[in-house]
């Protein structure tokens, strides 16, 4: 069995007040990998985060101040020619922090 391992991340912020977050895909990304992705927020986005098409929540936790969801994708072919991913929010918020890690080499069934 081959272990998976992290093949590429990348990640972006920012401290504007916006409706939602690109973040950048990492690079080389092929058919049937694991996309991992962190979002982080101030001012608790918790359940009012929009997910990309085809995105689907691990884990979210929610508290006064501050939010924290990942989410993961199993990769097809339009991820191979993706720029990036778009999650959005119900409503305004500041400072966020997106990252997303490529995920390679595992067995996804």
């Amino acid at each position: 069995m081959v272990a998976p391992i992290i093949a590429s991340y990348s990640g972006t912020s920012t401290c504007a007040t916006a409706t939602g977050i690109t973040v950048p895909a990492p690079t080389g990304i092929q058919e049937n990998e694991i996309l991992y992705g962190t979002i982080f927020g101030k001012f608790g986005f918790g359940s009012s985060l929009i997910l990309p098409s085809g995105w689907d929540v691990v884990f979210n936790v929610s508290a006064v101040e501050q939010s924290f969801t990942t989410c993961y994708r199993i990769t097809d072919t339009s991820d191979t020619t993706a720029t990036g991913y778009d999650f959005g929010f119900a409503s305004n918020r500041e400072s966020f922090r997106g990252y997303i890690y490529r995920i390679s080499g595992g067995d996804i069934d």
